[in-house]
């Protein structure tokens, strides 16, 4: 969670790549942490392939 806060900063916009495999439970724990912090901060979540177009 502290290095999403410190890399996030005030950036308008990010990309935050999560590992999906079953060594990084830590990560897949820490989601609903992370969305609702992003979620808080103003930020909203949209697929980055509509993001690219």
């Amino acid at each position: 969670m502290k290095r999403i806060q410190e890399t996030v900063g005030s950036k308008n916009s990010v990309v935050i790549l999560m590992h999906d495999a079953q060594a990084k439970k830590v990560t897949s724990d820490a989601l609903p942490q992370i969305i609702s912090w992003l979620k808080q901060n103003g930020y909203e979540f949209k697929n980055f392939y509509d993001i690219i177009k």
